[in-house]
């Protein structure tokens, strides 16, 4: 049986929905990837990469076809007892290379994550909002 990319790219943001509904205010989102929704050829994926326990690294990620030119721009809102902070990056992006970007947050939390990758001409190609729960990390003995 043959998929054809729209309909892997569907499997693959209802695979990560699923994921993120059993993830969604987990002790650990460590290790998780979080998949966004495509609307272009061009764009295989993109996303974020999320990694850490007491700290947490977001890191955008995107696979295109090449030649690719756009720009990203990736924003974390961070709420806390202690208040709330954002944090905005944004980049070109330049043969289908998205330069470095990281965003760390710390708990508890809870993390509202936006990302959009257009492309030259101004087009939203790529979309990705999440919000999630981060609780109290575990007291180490």
């Amino acid at each position: 049986m043959r998929l054809r990319f729209k309909e892997l790219g569907f499997l693959l943001a209802s695979s990560s929905a699923v994921l993120l509904a059993q993830n969604s205010g987990a002790a650990s989102m460590n290790g998780q990837t979080i998949f966004g929704t495509t609307n272009d050829p061009r764009i295989q994926r993109c996303g974020i990469h999320v990694i850490g326990e007491d700290w947490l690294s977001v890191t955008p990620f995107i696979e295109t076809a090449e030649g690719f030119d756009g720009s990203f721009d990736l924003g974390v809102t961070k709420t806390s007892k202690a208040g709330s902070s954002q944090t905005r990056q944004s980049n070109h992006i330049k043969a289908g290379v998205l330069s470095g970007s990281r965003i760390w947050v710390d708990r508890p939390a809870r993390i509202d994550i936006e990302m959009n990758v257009k492309d030259d001409g101004g087009k939203v190609v790529c979309r990705l909002t999440q919000a999630f729960s981060l609780p109290e990390p575990a007291t180490k003995l």
